[in-house]
């Protein structure tokens, strides 16, 4: 916005990637996060020669010259490096400090339990094997995408997003609220009574503070419904469920339902006579006395619904 002819425009961006026409058929002003994080990292690399990072600043301090007769015109930093704990000092006439928003822990809960994290760690953080029972705790932004994100790549878990609201509110992204996020709004807000800017600093808390994008709602409630069609069952290769009770001995056959485990095809009509010859011929080997067939997967299966949305989700 502030300058679209700059080398660093997010369409410049896109253009040195080699993305800009497929991004623009995507109908949409909103990149992917990890796609808006590769833009940083990628206008961030122009600067790699000029920028310190891991950097602690350890102090800020008045530089004297002897001829300024002590006027401070220059600042001196000290930042130390973690890793090695050198300190390094440097002068200048200005500093900027932006030290970001910090993480804050509810005081419940430990700061240094092992399976106590803050979304800020989150990826860097290793979910053990044997956590069954996940909480994600908050209804922002943050919260919602780890919680769709853990119950993704744990389908087999119970993973719950705890919040104190009755709902996940969205965020108010309509064009009179956002205009408060022009290039000309901070001039206006700037320019307001005490009083009035606390008014608005209220109004505009449900576009940036503990709210959901809409689109990651609808995401998070398709998961609801999804979560709610879908069974957990074991398939064999001979297209039998595994019973979960050993005194079960009735054979159940799944067609159709498959895709998970037996590849796309598992619907598809050109090999209907086959798909029909292995069932027929597990059903006779059962008649026989032998065993079931070993090999088996286990897959969220959905009873109904369309083939558009896949039959059978695997994991």
């Amino acid at each position: 916005m502030r300058d679209p002819t700059s080398h660093f425009s997010f369409l410049n961006y896109l253009k040195h990637r080699g993305r800009l026409v497929a991004f623009s058929n995507l109908y949409t002003f909103l990149p992917l996060r990890e796609e808006y994080n590769d833009y940083m990292s990628w206008a961030a690399d122009h600067f790699r020669d000029h920028v310190t990072y891991s950097s602690e600043a350890v102090s800020v301090e008045p530089y004297f010259l002897q001829e300024n007769n002590g006027t401070v015109e220059i600042l001196k930093v000290t930042a130390k490096d973690p890793t090695t704990g050198e300190l390094t000092s440097y002068l200048t006439r200005n500093l900027v400090i932006s030290t970001g928003a910090q993480p804050k822990m509810p005081d419940l809960f430990p700061a240094d339990h092992p399976r106590v994290k803050h979304s800020s760690q989150y990826l860097f953080t290793e979910i053990p094997a044997d956590a069954k029972h996940i909480g994600v705790v908050g209804a922002g932004q943050s919260g919602a995408e780890i919680f769709k994100h853990i119950a993704t790549r744990f389908p087999q878990n119970e993973t719950k997003l705890l919040v104190k609201k009755s709902a996940l509110r969205p965020a108010d992204i309509s064009p009179f609220i956002n205009e408060l996020y022009n290039p000309d709004g901070v001039d206006y807000y700037f320019n307001l009574p005490e009083e009035r800017q606390l008014d608005i600093l209220g109004e505009m808390k449900n576009t940036a503070v503990g709210i959901v994008h809409e689109m990651t709602i609808a995401d998070l409630f398709k998961h609801k419904y999804e979560q709610n069609a879908l069974f957990p069952l074991t398939i064999r290769r001979d297209y039998s469920l595994v019973a979960n009770d050993s005194k079960f001995k009735a054979g159940i056959y799944l067609q159709g339902m498959c895709e998970g485990s037996h590849g796309i095809n598992d619907a598809a009509l050109s090999v209907m006579s086959l798909r029909g010859y292995e069932v027929v011929e597990s059903v006779v080997k059962r008649l026989a006395g032998q065993d079931w067939e070993p090999n088996q997967k286990t897959n969220l299966v959905r009873i109904g619904g369309d083939r558009e949305d896949g039959l059978v989700w695997g994991f």
